[in-house]
């Protein structure tokens, strides 16, 4: 199983069929996509080739490396969990995938592009980040997801509203302003976006730290 060269404190693995998908209890060992792919397998949707990042020094601490010539992929159809104390760089790395967070030698792929200036805006338009803090505009919920059905093209209405209801977003909060909705609701919220921008590549960060059990 790829995954992250020389930073023992930081587990990646699969998640699939675990009931909590952000448990660490989930086992880090590789499940084939598609019965018999383990050779072929599907395409390769994040690659990243011998990555190094280090924490520049502060008047409080020396420079630290986060990632030592990491080497890590997922394929199409896979889901990864990533473990590790806070600290550690699970939402750095998630950063540098988005090209947010500059890396100091080494290559990352998405789709088979590299992240450089000039495909940077393309592999965005591919990705779903959810944030810890997830990051919404402040404006009434049912405009966001309204804005969101239309950029989807979303016209099924019975859809829409099992979406809705599935992920507990009642008549009386689709009224509230973001602003003024908890954690959880925040997060339902984040997920919902997700499903209607119905985008390739999901990185979630913590997105269930809200919601009650």
């Amino acid at each position: 199983m790829a995954g992250l060269c020389r930073s023992p404190k930081l587990r990646v693995g699969f998640f699939h069929g675990c009931k909590n998908s952000v448990a660490p209890v989930c086992q880090t060992r590789y499940i084939d996509p598609i019965p018999g792919t383990r050779n072929l397998g599907p395409r390769i949707m994040i690659r990243l080739e011998s990555v190094y990042l280090s924490r520049p020094e502060t008047p409080s601490s020396p420079a630290s490396p986060v990632f030592t010539d990491l080497n890590w992929h997922v394929r199409k159809g896979e889901k990864r969990h990533i473990a590790g104390k806070s600290g550690l760089g699970k939402t750095t790395l998630l950063k540098v995938i988005l090209g947010f967070e500059p890396i100091d030698r080494g290559t990352v792929f998405i789709n088979g592009d590299p992240l450089d200036p000039a495909h940077i805006q393309t592999i965005r338009q591919q990705i779903f980040y959810l944030s810890q803090d997830v990051d919404l505009p402040g404006q009434r919920v049912s405009h966001l997801i309204r804005q969101m059905s239309d950029h989807n093209q979303l016209s099924d209405q019975h859809t829409l509203e099992g979406l809705l209801t599935r992920f507990e977003l009642s008549s009386s909060t689709r009224e509230k302003n973001i602003r003024d909705l908890s954690g959880g609701e925040r997060q339902r919220l984040g997920l919902v976006t997700g499903f209607l921008l119905d985008r390739p590549i999901w990185l979630l960060d913590e997105p269930t730290s809200a919601l009650d059990q």
